[in-house]
């Protein structure tokens, strides 16, 4: 009950408010008669004119909102890219200490292999000789 009667209220008001405002646009028309002239100058274009204004007064906000959803989105995407990037430069780095290590690492078996071989051909000439 209260819905219905709240429609009926608000397209009551809807009217009055569009007859209050087309009194005033006559009463305005009336008191500068130039001003209706250029009006009716441009013809369709002041229609267009005043429901891109309506539109935009209206959307406007909406748009707004969509840009700052936008710069939130692309700001926590560069936050994440730079998260990315400080893992794949500890990746980097442990590759670069793996890398090290391995090559410690081969350098002392090389030396050791060295040696042997070294000590085994001392041994070998050792049993070579009568």
């Amino acid at each position: 009950m209260k819905e219905r009667l709240l429609k009926i209220v608000a397209g009551g008001g809807s009217i009055g408010a569009g007859g209050v405002l087309a009194y005033e646009v006559i009463a305005l028309f009336k008191s500068q008669p130039a001003l209706a002239d250029r009006i009716l100058e441009w013809g369709p274009l002041f229609g267009v004119i005043v429901l891109g204004g309506y539109l935009m007064d209206r959307r406007l906000g909406q748009f707004v909102a969509a840009q700052e959803k936008t710069a939130v989105a692309i700001s926590q995407g560069a936050d994440a890219q730079r998260h990315v990037a400080a893992a794949v430069e500890q990746l980097c780095q442990r590759d670069d200490e793996r890398a090290r290590e391995q090559d410690i690492t081969l350098n002392f078996l090389t030396r050791n292999s060295e040696e042997i071989l070294e000590k085994l051909r001392v041994i070998e000439t050792r049993l070579a000789q009568p």
